[in-house]
């Protein structure tokens, strides 16, 4: 509510100049919650834990990584649909997990439905940073202004429905369909009053990251009673270095190659990359 009445009071330009220090925050807020991926990992998918776990863990990073970058590199617009994909199923299932789905198809509607308007309404929204955003990563011009209006309505009016069909459905309590009526009216506020970075950094930071943190502990704790925020921080400080150093590769590398007026496309290129092997070891820790 702050973040809308400073995007409403705020001149955008003086918003605007500070961009890349968003960007800053998104990365020192939003990495952390995926540098606990090796402890999902450890836990899940490792049957003999021991000193090669490190190894298998860096292992099945490195080539989900990889195999990302090779489609990028050979056809950047699949690529991108991809990422846009796995992120929407991935933000929509953080926020809707605690919903016992019947069917798999149920859930992928709800998980896609929510994660496609939290991506689409901002980008449709602030569209001219967006197009050169897309032109950075993708080599491909887009021009949105035409047919944004109708999708933002759209996008808007099946969230709401949603939302009110999993309370007829009595998916969700009472309670829980105020919030989220309430929650969603209130992303679609900040959208529209703030510029594209800031609005979906605080979305990314405060609704997804701090809430999926929040979600890793919960289950680290159902597993070792002992386990406390203090040995949490202890073991994400170094992977989330660790991603620090392979942006600051991503940026020596290629920052040059894809500026086309914000420089953010390498920023955005990495955070599609390390999304996949996150989104599936989160996809496994939400299964159990």
């Amino acid at each position: 509510m702050l973040a809308i009445l400073g995007g409403v009071m705020i001149p955008t330009d003086w918003v605007s100049n500070y961009v890349l220090w968003f960007a800053l925050l998104l990365i020192i807020f939003g990495v952390p919650h995926g540098a606990s991926d090796y402890i999902i990992f450890k836990r899940m998918l490792q049957k003999k834990q021991g000193p090669s776990t490190h190894l298998h863990f860096g292992t099945y990073y490195a080539i989900a990584m990889l195999l990302y970058s090779a489609i990028w590199w050979m056809a950047p617009v699949v690529a991108f649909l991809l990422f846009i994909f796995i992120s929407a199923y991935h933000f929509g299932q953080s926020n809707w997990h605690s919903i016992d789905f019947k069917k798999f198809w149920h859930a992928w509607i709800v998980y896609g439905v929510w994660g496609i308007a939290v991506i689409g309404i901002p980008v449709l929204l602030h569209h001219e940073e967006a197009s050169i955003i897309i032109l950075e990563i993708t080599g491909v011009a887009i021009d949105m202004s035409a047919w944004r209006a109708p999708l933002i309505y759209t996008l808007i009016g099946i969230n709401l429905l949603q939302i009110v069909t999993l309370f007829e459905q009595q998916l969700i309590s009472q309670d829980r369909f105020y919030r989220e009526l309430s929650n969603f009216l209130l992303l679609v506020g900040l959208f529209a009053t703030t510029p594209l970075l800031v609005g979906f950094g605080i979305y990314f930071m405060f609704w997804h990251s701090l809430a999926s943190t929040l979600d890793q502990l919960q289950v680290f704790q159902r597993w070792d009673q002992q386990y406390d925020i203090k040995r949490y921080l202890k073991q994400v400080v170094p992977m989330t270095i660790l991603a620090f150093v392979g942006l600051g590769g991503i940026y020596y590398f290629l920052g040059d190659q894809m500026n086309h007026g914000i420089n953010l496309g390498a920023f955005f290129l990495f955070i599609a990359i390390i999304t996949v092997p996150h989104s599936i070891l989160m996809d496994k820790l939400y299964s159990h």
